[in-house]
């Protein structure tokens, strides 16, 4: 399943590419340091699962996930952020997981495992997902 990373912080970023590898139907196509690159990429680059870090500068993730799902209406969910307050957020727009940072490689792994089993998206990666 393709995959982007967005989270505003480099070292979480490079953690997660690091994870992630233990998730062999993980295909991280893109990571962002910033919502709005994510945003201009997700125009020209169908993808079925966003990984999203919530406190961001300028837009948060839970606006950017909105923004996401109206190109990709069946696109996956995940936040990852230090701050447990925003669940209820999160559960508003129909966010399919939450994880908290800081997070251990295993929780991590079998979080993003179980997200991957509860879906059935094509692997279709030729057009955008309606």
């Amino acid at each position: 399943m393709r995959a982007i990373l967005v989270d505003d912080e480099p070292l979480m970023l490079k953690s997660f590419m690091r994870y992630s590898a233990e998730v062999p139907e993980l295909q991280v196509i893109a990571q962002f340091e910033s919502p709005e690159q994510a945003l201009a990429f997700a125009g020209e680059n169908p993808f079925e699962l966003a990984l999203l870090d919530i406190e961001m500068p300028k837009m948060n993730g839970i606006e950017l996930a909105v923004k996401l799902r109206a190109l990709y209406p069946e696109l996956l969910v995940v936040f990852i952020s230090a701050y447990d307050e925003y669940v209820r957020d999160s559960n508003a727009i129909g966010g399919d997981d939450y994880i908290v940072k800081p997070f251990e490689m295993k929780e991590l792994i079998a979080r993003i495992n179980a997200v991957l089993r509860r879906t059935e998206i094509p692997n279709d990666t030729s057009k955008k997902l309606h």
